[in-house]
């Protein structure tokens, strides 16, 4: 295509469409690294334990949440060349969804 040359329709769609999607993976990728420094690096100096004492019965839906990120994510690494996610927490940590919603570390 020449510099003054106008793109197709087919052509402009497909750039949309492309744009779209590496936009919005970008976005979940970052939201998702944004939440796991939010529980495990937390810049306000909780510990993650006082982290997810603070979501209380809302903390087993993050990890659901961050799992089912992972896998999207983890789909979509293949194309983008990212490194494939391992896991939603540092190695070496456990914990125990509990059935109240809570999350116990260790």
């Amino acid at each position: 295509m020449g510099l003054l040359t106008q793109p197709t329709a087919s052509e402009q769609t497909l750039q949309l469409l492309r744009d779209s999607v590496a936009g919005s993976y970008n976005q979940l990728r970052a939201a998702f690294n944004n939440a796991c420094q939010l529980v495990w690096e937390n810049p306000y100096k909780m510990t993650p334990a006082e982290v997810l004492a603070a979501l209380g019965t809302d903390a087993a839906a993050l990890f659901a949440y961050s799992n089912a990120v992972v896998g999207l994510l983890n789909t979509a690494a293949a194309e983008t060349g990212e490194p494939v996610i391992t896991a939603v927490v540092p190695d070496g940590v456990t914990y125990t969804l509990n059935a109240d919603g809570t999350v116990t570390l260790g």
